[in-house]
């Protein structure tokens, strides 16, 4: 595994250029939904909404499917200790199931009736639930499993001289 190194810290590369993508994702939807949906500018709300699906989509299977895939038996043999990364990856999979039904739904229809609104809008809110307790377990899990620190003799420029 690649790391990078600031200041003190090992951070491994590629969950630290996820968590990265990840925090602009959630942030474009803050964006789309308080500049968007809340002041009824739908347009912007969904193009929001639409770009970032399906690159939350593809990050999810490029990086955290095969992931999960890798550590599920062992989490599964010992939950308890384990339990901030099973819900982690729980309520991340709802979250991008929902996001991507919900966003194909609106995508076949533009015209977007009300009452068709009216009954997607509480799988919206169980979406960005999910999305925000995943992103939340991660930020959590990214800063105590995938950051390590370095050594204060091992980077001193003393030991060169």
């Amino acid at each position: 595994m690649e790391y990078v190194t600031i200041g003190n810290l090992e951070i491994q590369f590629i969950p630290l250029l996820v968590m990265l993508f990840e925090t602009i994702l959630i942030s474009s939807l803050v964006i789309g939904w308080y500049f968007g949906a809340r002041r009824l500018n739908i347009d912007l709300h969904h193009w929001m909404v639409y770009g970032a699906t399906p690159v939350h989509a593809i990050i999810w299977f490029l990086w955290m499917l095969p992931a999960v895939l890798r550590s599920l038996p062992r989490a599964l043999q010992d939950p308890i200790p384990r339990i901030f990364p099973l819900l982690h990856w729980t309520s991340g999979l709802i979250a991008l199931i929902l996001s991507i039904s919900i966003t194909i739904t609106f995508l076949l229809n533009k015209d977007i009736p009300l009452g068709l609104l009216r009954r997607i809008r509480p799988f919206m809110i169980v979406t960005i639930i999910c999305w925000t307790i995943a992103f939340v377990l991660g930020i959590y899990i990214f800063l105590n499993f995938k950051i390590d620190t370095v050594s204060e003799y091992s980077s001193s420029i003393w030991e060169f001289l």
